[in-house]
């Protein structure tokens, strides 16, 4: 077992490349040359090409920033990667998720606050133009929070040309927004609109309407990833069709409202729900046709009630018509996940199971020094950070990810996977997995590494399990097996340990097993500590979709030894975990674990509006949960008659 960990950095190696080389710098230098965009257009107003030719050569380390807006402009999603940053990089970006937080709880007095106390030592090796775009961003905020729309008109201008060349918007649209930028935008004219609707010149309103609908052609036209075109495909349709409500054409808003209402609920997005669904039952009112959208008006009713029951549980519903409250939540949603560096470093030296003083010898650090770095006391120099890394296998550079591939074509594959689990499509996660094999096995490398193998190996004893070709007994030795490549699964202290998300995984699919195979002590406990993990590191909501996963096994496990008091509270946790990270399918199952339980307790009224929730709303997001729910509550109703 050791020799195959110690191997492990090894072999995920980039083959002859330095060390330092950043793997997302390869994936942005072959989406370059995939989509034939000059690289001066990527740093257009962001950084120069001096500057870009030292972050490829590893003469330079990007910036967390620049990062995040070159993965925008090239259609890139960014929960695909999680980013190390320093101490000083760490502060600013907890800075920014507490202003974001403050914004969407309409706390303008904190808000003022902490931009007033704001370290701007914390953001100097920042990109400069994005901090300054996001500065102007908030101040247009707070002024619009104030009533001073001029103000926030003219503070939100300023955002938009930090980094935006507004003379070549009309020539390179496409390629010069971002994420962030988009977002940005679209609250710009947003405001502009509410304050100024009457004022507004009708050659305006329609060139804006113009500039929307070719940021829309472009989300639609398959050039970026299809999470990023499902999460901003909605503002952009709202705002298009807004536009054109009031320039008296409702017919053209009718398409752009289908299509981002069913790219919501194909990948699960419910922030904007209520908001295009609203709209489109305005346009066809105004059209007189209101008859022809049945469908979306029982979606509507269905959606408000399950809000409804969020606010009954004790969450907070947003305000669905304040679009720029939405559009500032899903400002914390643009940027890679990031960890504090000095953390990672205590982590992962738990995770090898060594001591401080061990790494000490092993890496010619004195005790103090390794005390000071694992406490933000001291950043390593170069040199000194390689032979830490070499000896935690840490891998090379600052961005990682689950696998190791330079093409991004296999990102999009691990995320139709993902999508084919959560589905229980067998025949598509067979296909996607095929698929992504076939990425790695274009050079030696890729095929061998212990990353790849572990990604490939976990999915398909998914596979092999959930289309019984082998029995739990099986499975759980596999798991074993595959956990094994990367972690040592007889540390006592792995969970106190870095994990990655494959890991915790893992981890989850044996607990699945040990509960199949009867021994739902063991699966709890399992369950548990990802939990207790994920809880504790989930900086950013980074591990939220893994807590909603724990939670739904944990409330399945607590329902098969009738401990119905503790499955309610976990269902609740977990619908409002779902809802409040802007999804909503796993939600409903929930909502469905809820009224069971509540009806195996005797709570029959409870369960039986519960189940009518989910039979009302789970064809929202295609959840599975629809026959079972209607059912149960036909069985109900019959034994309270």
């Amino acid at each position: 077992m050791e020799n195959i960990r110690d191997s492990a950095n090894e072999r995920c190696k980039p083959k002859e490349v330095d060390m330092e080389e950043e793997l997302i710098l390869k994936i942005i230098n072959e989406k370059l040359v995939e989509e034939y965009i000059p690289p001066q257009v990527l740093c257009s107003r962001l950084c120069s090409m001096d500057i870009f030719n030292k972050y490829c050569a590893g003469e330079m380390k990007i910036d967390f920033l620049t990062l995040n807006v070159m993965l925008g402009r090239l259609g890139m999603d960014c929960s695909d990667f999680v980013t190390w940053v320093d101490m000083e990089a760490y502060e600013y970006l907890s800075w920014q998720n507490d202003v974001i937080q403050c914004i969407c709880e309409k706390n303008i007095y904190k808000l003022r606050y902490l931009v007033q106390s704001r370290d701007k030592k914390s953001s100097e090796k920042m990109n400069e133009r994005v901090v300054g775009q996001f500065d102007s961003l908030i101040k247009g905020i707070i002024a619009y929070a104030e009533g001073k729309n001029d103000a926030a008109v003219e503070f939100l201008n300023n955002a938009v040309g930090y980094i935006i060349d507004e003379n070549k918007i009309e020539e390179n649209y496409i390629v010069l927004l971002s994420e962030n930028e988009i977002f940005v935008m679209l609250i710009n004219y947003s405001l502009r609109l509410r304050c100024a609707k009457e004022a507004m010149l009708v050659k305006d309103m329609d060139s804006i309407g113009k500039k929307i609908y070719r940021l829309m052609s472009y989300l639609r036209s398959g050039k970026c990833d299809i999470r990023q075109e499902a999460k901003m495909y909605p503002y952009a349709a709202y705002m298009y069709a807004d536009i054109q409500v009031q320039l008296g054409h409702p017919e053209r808003g009718i398409v752009p409202c289908q299509d981002a209402i069913e790219l919501m609920r194909k990948h699960n997005f419910s922030r904007m729900l209520i908001p295009m669904l609203n709209m489109y039952l305005d346009i066809m009112n105004i059209l007189g046709i209101e008859d022809r959208a049945s469908e979306e008006k029982k979606m509507l009713s269905a959606w408000q009630e399950v809000l409804t029951l969020k606010k009954e549980w004790g969450g907070v519903v947003e305000d669905t018509a304040d679009i720029t409250e939405i559009l500032c939540k899903c400002l914390a949603e643009c940027n890679c996940a990031y960890e504090a560096m000095h953390e990672l470093i205590k982590m992962y030296r738990i995770r090898e199971g060594i001591t401080q003083k061990e790494l000490s010898i092993d890496t010619g650090y004195d005790m103090k020094s390794i005390w000071m770095i694992e406490n933000a006391r001291q950043i390593p120099h170069k040199s000194g950070y390689v032979r830490i890394r070499n000896r935690l296998n840490i891998l090379p550079g600052y961005t990682h990810s689950d696998i190791y591939c330079t093409s991004y074509k296999a990102y999009r594959l691990k995320y139709l996977i993902t999508r084919a689990m959560a589905d229980e499509d067998t025949v598509e996660l067979e296909r996607r997995i095929d698929e992504l094999q076939k990425e790695f096995e274009r050079d030696d490398f890729l095929r061998d590494s212990i990353l790849n193998r572990q990604y490939i190996m976990d999915c398909r004893n998914v596979l092999y399990y959930t289309t019984h070709q082998i029995d739990a007994k099986e499975y759980i030795r596999r798991c074993k097996e595959c956990l094994s490549l990367t972690v040592d699964i007889n540390n006592p202290k792995i969970m106190k340990g870095y994990l990655r998300e494959r890991e915790l995984l893992i981890i989850l699919h044996m607990a699945w097993a040990c509960s199949d195979a009867g021994d739902n002590k063991t699966a709890i406990k399992n369950i548990k500590l990802v939990i207790d993990y994920c809880m504790e590191n989930n900086r950013g909501g980074k591990y939220n979709n893994k807590i909603i996963l724990a939670l739904s096994n944990l409330a399945v496990h607590y329902e098969k030894i009738k401990k119905y008091s503790e499955a309610l509270e976990v269902s609740r946790k977990g619908a409002l975990l779902d809802l409040d990270s802007g999804k909503g399918k796993k939600a409903v199952t929930f909502i469905h674990s809820n009224a069971y339980s509540n009806a195996m307790m005797g709570n029959i009224e409870t369960a039986v509006k519960y189940f009518k929730i989910v039979a009302d709303a789970a064809d929202i997001f295609y959840n599975t949960e629809k026959e079972k729910a209607i059912n149960n509550y036909t069985v109900l109703m019959k034994n309270m008659e």
